[in-house]
This record gives structure tokens, sequence and C-alpha cells, in this order.
């Protein structure tokens, strides 16, 4: 009886049949990658965005501040007793200059705030006595649609 021998497959013929099986496995992890990085990339814009926002807002309020500090010390040099309804028209003026995100920021009636700060006291803040004032706290706030 005749022994029965396969004659060996040719290499090339071996190869092109695996490939067959994975014509497309190639495309699919690229758009798998691609849509990760798009993922990605939004994420980190977002971020930075946000990143961004929260450092003019940090910077609004210092400037405000500052600027109303100077008012109020200008007009508690002269004696004057209208130094209150000015120190908050200067903060309001120098925070519009300021903008977030191309917002100018405008405070309401309670986001400026006269007061005595201590040093020893530093979580005090005094706002029952006007002739002691000597510092201004400012609170900046951003609102959807603003």
């Amino acid at each position: 009886m005749p022994l029965l021998q396969s004659q060996p497959l040719h290499p090339n013929r071996r190869a092109r049949g695996l490939g067959a099986r994975r014509r497309g496995v190639a495309a699919v992890l690229g758009v798998v990658l691609t849509v990760s990085l798009v993922v990605l990339m939004a994420f980190t814009m977002d971020f930075g965005t946000i990143h961004v926002s929260q450092s003019e807002m940090r910077r609004t309020a210092d400037a405000a501040a500052m600027s109303a500090c100077w008012e109020m010390f200008d007009h508690q040099a002269n004696n004057d007793s209208n130094f209150q309804d000015c120190t908050r028209e200067a903060a309001d003026a120098a925070a519009y200059l300021n903008t977030v995100g191309r917002d100018p920021m405008q405070f309401g009636s309670d986001d400026v705030e006269l007061g005595t700060y201590r040093a020893h006291q530093p979580d005090d803040f005094d706002t029952s006595n006007p002739s002691e004032f000597n510092a201004v706290r400012v609170t900046v706030r951003r609102q959807q649609g603003i």
C-alpha cells in the first residue's frame, strides 16, 4: 500500500491565509487609537481652560482688592467719610478692566467687603468699626451666561 504524503505548503501560502483573516485589524486599531487621542485632547483643553479661568479670576480679585485698598487709604488720609462707596466703585472699575474668559467682571453688593485685618488673628475679619478699616476682601464669581 503506497503511503500518501502530503506536500508541504509553500511558506508564502501559509502567510497569505493568515493575513486574509487579519485584514481589518490595523484599521480597527487605528480608529480606536484616533478616538482615544481626540478624547484625551478634549479633556486636556477643557482642564487648561478651567485652569486659565481660575488664574484670571484670582488676578481679577487681587487687582480689585488692591485698587479698593488704595482708594480706601486715600480717602481715609483725607478724612473723607464717604470712602466706602468710592472703595467699592474702585474695586468694580478694576474688575471690569480685568476680564475673565473675555468677559468683564462686575461685583454684587456683597462681593466687596471692607474690614479690619489683624495679623495675629488671620481668620478674624472684623467689619463692625469703619474707623479701623484697613483691608478689603473681594469675592469673584463667574456665572454661566453672564
